[in-house]
């Protein structure tokens, strides 16, 4: 198969970095929970607990991703995807400090959210969105 070893590291890196993007949205909404919209697959009273649930797991399978497969570790059983991961971290967070900061203002939607479909209605002290339906314009 060629080396085991770059195998080995891009598929761990790989994971990890799969893992850390579908993380990031979850810390973001722990972090500050009242810039998100709810959406309709709300968890209502469970969604803390479940996104605290989420990052606890995905640290743990960070770190079983980076643990070198064989022991002992030797510089051809060493697992290089913490590297990687250092790399990427390293490089975007200098990229986005000495640069991006200054002109990066968020993504640009090209979708327009039109409201007139849309209604909120109250119900048992919880606010859903509950959709009108209209004919459909094309």
């Amino acid at each position: 198969m060629g080396n085991t070893t770059a195998y080995v590291a891009m598929t761990s890196l790989s994971t990890i970095c799969l893992y850390i993007s579908y993380i990031l949205p979850i810390v973001c909404k722990l972090l500050y929970p009242n810039i998100f919209i709810r959406g309709p697959f709300y968890l209502e009273r469970f969604s803390k607990f479940i996104n605290i649930i989420s990052c606890l797991w995905v640290c743990f399978i960070v770190i079983l991703f980076i643990l070198p497969p064989i022991y002992p570790v030797t510089s051809v059983t060493m697992n290089y995807a913490s590297v990687g991961v250092g790399s990427v971290i390293l490089f975007a967070g200098l990229a986005f400090f000495l640069s991006a900061k200054y002109w990066f203002q968020g993504s640009i939607t090209n979708v327009n959210f039109n409201t007139e479909f849309f209604s909120y209605s109250t119900f048992d002290m919880k606010t859903t969105l509950v959709y009108i339906e209209k004919e459909t314009i094309f």
